[in-house]
């Protein structure tokens, strides 16, 4: 008798592919509460399964509309850490999720939940036997329940990745989404096989006194800068307006960048072509407070820093390299930045700049033999993870100045 064999890739293909109408769905008619943890700490457990239709069980069969909120979270997974972390030989051990549920409205059969997700990420070389680089990322989620043959479903999940909202999946075309999801599943698969070929190697965390060269404390302080992204990555400051929830089309992502270059000692320019600034009107911020287009979004950002670091002009500054595709990143990049310079992601062609992150730290990947920022982001919140993000063109801008005009 002859004997089949399925060769590694195959059986990864079928992991990540498998349909959606086998998976069991939850037992009975938990509680709201119990079944809006489970989905989000399932969610996180697809990162060590990699199998994101595991979340399938908790949305509609029928509503096509309501599932769309299952393939953006789907895409999220996909693209923001299998796709992206493989893709840079890493790989994700364990994740330790916890959800907190903050509110829960009961009304006419339906439930609205508020809940937040933390998740501690391991993550570490692909093939390493050294100890592994402790992430940490917090979701905040809004959660609208339905019943469906006795089960609870999902009828949406609101909540914010680097890309977006995922409220924008409402507008979308829910083919293309799916073909989009089938086609990350792919590469999640190549990615993975490149990932287990890599040579062995281990990342070791580089404490920042050491990444950070002493002739760029005079100019603009990056311990300051780091310490403030450590301190409201996730517990947001008081100080500043909250533009999260697209107050500002990509959230607070780049508000949060400003905020940190501020603590590093940048002041407000308020005069010339590249203006920079956040005036506060009271003690806390409001959305009265004063601000410029260049402290709030990624694009403005990257103007007032280019362009203040060719033109000599008063100002924070800096000196920018761009790669296309995370696969383009190499060693003279790693040399190139330090933390508390930035990163920033053109997740497409057409879009243009969407997202701003700042380098807490760096590793050195012996298996690759160079050094890799990791960073701290708002919308998504999340401190020390990896900063590939499976982008079209990434950012690295080394900061060169802030105040001065040279």
């Amino acid at each position: 008798m002859t004997k089949k064999i399925l060769i590694p890739g195959i059986v990864m293909f079928l992991i990540f592919t498998s349909a959606f109408s086998i998976a069991a769905r939850p037992e009975g008619l938990s509680s709201p509460d119990g079944f809006v943890k489970e989905y989000l700490c399932e969610k996180m457990n697809s990162l060590i399964t990699r199998n994101v239709d595991s979340l399938d069980k908790y949305y509609s069969n029928q509503n096509m509309e309501q599932r769309k909120y299952l393939l953006f979270t789907k895409q999220q997974l996909l693209q923001d850490f299998l796709v992206a972390y493989s893709s840079n030989n890493y790989t994700i051990q364990k994740v330790f999720p916890t959800v907190k549920v903050l509110n829960t409205e009961i009304r006419d059969g339906s439930v609205k939940i508020t809940a937040l997700l933390t998740a501690r990420l391991h993550w570490n070389a692909q093939n390493s036997s050294g100890s592994p680089v402790v992430g940490v990322i917090s979701e905040n989620h809004q959660l609208c329940l339905g019943k469906e043959n006795n089960h609870w479903i999902i009828s949406s999940d609101k909540f914010e990745t680097d890309r977006g909202s995922s409220e924008e999946s409402i507008n979308a075309a829910y083919d293309k989404m799916s073909n989009t999801v089938d086609q990350l599943k792919k590469e999640a698969v190549a990615s993975l096989e490149r990932a287990k070929a890599s040579r062995p190697g281990r990342i070791q965390l580089i404490p920042k006194s050491q990444a950070i060269e002493s002739e760029s404390r005079t100019i603009y302080n990056r311990d300051d800068a780091c310490n403030w992204a450590q301190k409201y990555w996730k517990n947001y400051s008081v100080e500043f307006v909250n533009l999260g929830d697209q107050e500002w089309e990509g959230g607070d992502c780049t508000n949060f960048i400003s905020q940190c270059m501020r603590a590093g000692g940048a002041g407000n320019d308020t005069q010339g072509i590249f203006q920079w600034y956040y005036i506060r009107k009271g003690n806390t911020g409001t959305k009265s407070d004063s601000y410029s287009w260049t402290w709030a979004t990624a694009r403005g950002l990257n103007s007032v820093l280019t362009g203040n670091h060719s033109k000599k002009e008063f100002g924070p500054k800096g000196m920018e390299k761009v790669i296309t595709g995370d696969m383009a990143y190499s060693a003279e990049v790693g040399q190139f930045v330090v933390p508390g310079d930035i990163i920033q992601y053109e997740f497409t062609a057409a879009l243009g700049l969407k997202h701003s992150a700042i380098i807490v730290g760096k590793v050195y990947n012996s298996g690759s033999q160079r050094y890799e920022p990791v960073i701290a982001t708002h919308s998504f919140d999340s401190w020390n993870l990896p900063w590939a993000k499976n982008a079209y063109k990434t950012h690295f801008i080394h900061i060169t100045g802030v105040n001065q005009a040279v």
